[in-house]
């Protein structure tokens, strides 16, 4: 793990993500959660990294700055942690993967981004901690062909997986 400080941060300095895979309800319901900050205060911490400028850029709590920011607050409660591009990206992703609000669009986006830092989707199912399957069910076309094309480097594991689903037609050996 990596290491963190926690501290309060002007919520002028914090930057966006370089990655949001959620596109659908990040503005739902922020009167209400506003309210709730003004109320009682900013319960959980904003997770931020310091980017390549040596600004703090958000990792976790896109909506919550977003309300933070209605709600007037000048400074928030942020863990500041020492992340890659990479492991912001696996952490954005893990946390926005267990809502159960994510679109099909939105895993979609952040398997593709995956695909883009050149993941085959093996390596893309380790990074999102979902199986195989799930990884090819969101895999755009123009990714996907790129892999199925490689099945043959695939681990037996992971051929196995695929020999399981009934949705997929493929040869893997």
């Amino acid at each position: 793990m990596s290491s963190f400080t926690t501290t309060l941060m002007s919520i002028d300095e914090i930057r966006p993500p370089l990655f949001q895979c959620r596109t659908a309800s990040l503005d739902s319901d922020l009167g209400e959660l506003a309210d709730s900050i003004k109320a009682v205060g900013l319960l959980e911490p904003l997770t931020v990294r310091i980017d390549k400028d040596q600004k703090p850029e958000l990792v976790i709590g896109s909506r919550r700055l977003k309300a933070c920011k209605i709600a007037g607050l000048s400074m928030v409660p942020v863990i500041v942690r020492e992340l890659s591009d990479e492991e912001a990206l696996e952490i954005e992703g893990s946390e926005n993967l267990n809502r159960n609000d994510l679109t099909p669009e939105d895993k979609t986006r952040l398997v593709s981004e995956w695909a883009r830092r050149g993941y085959d989707a093996e390596g893309i199912a380790k990074k999102v901690h979902k199986k195989l399957t799930w990884v090819y069910e969101y895999l755009p076309f123009e990714f996907k062909n790129k892999d199925m094309s490689e099945l043959g480097k695939l681990s037996a594991e992971s051929k196995a997986e695929l020999r399981k689903d009934e949705n997929l037609h493929v040869v893997t050996e």
